[in-house]
């Protein structure tokens, strides 16, 4: 759970400076990431699914700046 709420964190930095927002979103990708190694499918299926969903997010974000 602290893995996802530093990547909720970094995800909201990202918005609040946007100068900074690339580096901000590929911390939160990482912790993340770090996340769904606990987060595993079988026995947190929710908290798996949420997380996924998240990175997704971010990859998509980090997308969008690089378009």
């Amino acid at each position: 759970m602290t893995q996802e709420n530093i990547g909720l964190a970094f995800e909201s930095m990202a918005r609040a400076d946007p100068d900074n927002a690339r580096a901000h979103l590929l911390d939160a990708e990482a912790a993340f990431a770090a996340a769904l190694d606990v987060y595993t499918p079988e026995h947190m299926a929710y908290y798996h699914d949420k997380a996924t969903c998240a990175l997704a997010r971010v990859r998509d974000k980090l997308a969008a700046l690089d378009a």
